[in-house]
């Protein structure tokens, strides 16, 4: 009779153990499926699963209670402290995840995951790439070698004069990184300011200026490139034009939509959980230090207005660290955009949001004492209406002409104070 209530023992213990392992292996798969003779049973996973092992529990409370049950310390799983310690680790997680799916479910939280990029090597030793996008690090890019606008896109992959990216010695480096202001014309500002510098260097050095923009990009992708490209061309000083894209209307975020590179380990883990609402929560809690505010299909900001600062924060701390300085520039508007539009549920003053995106500009440039070009406010008289494109967004060639011209103006001012500090 004892041995019997010992192997009765053993078999809860045992089932126990297994019975957690198997909610968790549910939860990830969420459904199993069983054949079972000419049978097929589909299970789903319920929270109600929890209940195996909770019963087993009580099964074993009760037969260790048995008076005649006695002198049993090392005849099951769980009366060794070591395992039952590492059990109760295991059971308190999966409970805790359990839970915490359950309370998310019940509050309708469900954000976008970004996809993510990982090499998948084969059994002969190729490699792939698991990918969404014809970009995917970066949503969309210029096809190297192709004309767009008139103008052929170089070997770094930008509209711009080609450019050796080894900087020569002593050479000053400045690199205008934007959207399509940035990116538009021929010569486009940076190409004028090129000149400018040439003509009449801030320093005896030798001055070159090329643009790494592109039409069409947000304040988040501009940070990638930076982080991608930008940081290892030796950059002296970093000009930043953006706003009008980051406050364009969307289904998803930037964010959201740009891949990551990541361990081949991760990777796996990523692809298994992305759907999980406990797994949503922590990636956006540890990559980004929120909880992933915009839910599925649901209309927001490409970059909201937060987030726009605190990219330009990232932005400033990356371009400073590589021993360089940033010089923010607030974007210029005409009124030629439609004053409300209505974009699902956002009704959208594109006037007004983008006069606030100019002036959170101007807070980070104030808090994080930046050198800043506000042609937003600069260029708001009447007597620069004919700069401006029919969109209120662009420039016509003239325009463009007088950003350089302000732009070299900036700089030369920048350098002085520099040279000033030094002589001191």
């Amino acid at each position: 009779m004892h041995f019997q209530k010992q192997k009765l023992l053993y078999l809860i213990d045992s089932a126990f153990i297994l019975s957690l392992v198997f909610i968790a292996v549910f939860w990830v798969l969420e459904t199993i499926t069983l054949h079972v003779f000419s049978f097929e049973i589909i299970l789903t996973f319920r929270l109600r699963y929890f209940a195996i092992p909770l019963l087993l529990l009580t099964a074993r409370a009760i037969l260790r209670k048995d008076s005649g049950f006695t002198g049993l310390s090392r005849c099951s799983p769980l009366e060794f402290p070591v395992i039952r310690g590492a059990v109760l680790i295991m059971a308190s997680i999966i409970l805790f995840v359990g839970l915490l799916e359950k309370a998310l479910a019940y509050t309708r939280y469900d954000v976008e995951m970004p996809p993510i990029i990982f090499e998948l090597t084969d059994a002969k030793g190729l490699t792939e790439q698991n990918q969404g996008y014809a970009d995917p690090e970066l949503i969309f890019a210029f096809r190297k070698g192709e004309i767009y606008h008139g103008v052929k896109i170089n070997s770094l992959g930008y509209r711009e004069r080609e450019v050796e990216p080894q900087k020569q010695p002593g050479t000053m480096r400045v690199i205008c990184m934007g959207d399509s202001v940035t990116a538009q014309g021929d010569p486009g500002y940076c190409g004028i300011l090129h000149a400018l510098l040439n003509a009449d260097p801030p320093t005896p050095q030798a001055w070159e200026a090329f643009n790494m923009a592109v039409y069409g990009y947000s304040s988040v992708q501009g940070l990638r490139v930076f982080q991608l490209q930008t940081k290892n061309l030796e950059p002296d000083i970093v000009t930043l034009y953006y706003g009008w894209n980051d406050h364009w209307p969307a289904m998803r975020k930037d964010r959201d939509r740009m891949a990551r590179r990541t361990s081949n380990l991760y990777g796996y883990i990523y692809e298994i959980f992305r759907d999980k609402l406990t797994f949503m929560l922590l990636h956006n809690l540890i990559i980004h230090g929120d909880a992933g505010s915009n839910p599925r299909d649901e209309p927001c900001f490409r970059v909201p207005p937060e987030e726009y600062m605190d990219t330009l924060r990232r932005f400033v701390a990356e371009i400073r660290d590589v021993g360089a300085t940033p010089l923010l520039i607030t974007a210029p508007r005409r009124n030629a955009l439609p004053s409300l539009k209505k974009f699902g549920k956002l009704d959208i003053d594109y006037n007004r949001v983008h006069d606030e995106y100019a002036e959170y500009t101007r807070q980070v440039a104030r808090e994080l004492k930046v050198d800043l070009l506000d042609l937003h406010q600069e260029f708001f008289a009447s007597e620069y209406d004919a700069y401006f494109s029919n969109d209120g967004i662009h420039f016509q060639q003239e325009g463009l002409e007088r950003i350089a011209g302000a732009l070299n103006q900036e700089i030369q001012r920048i350098m002085s104070a520099k040279l000033n500090e030094m002589d001191q």
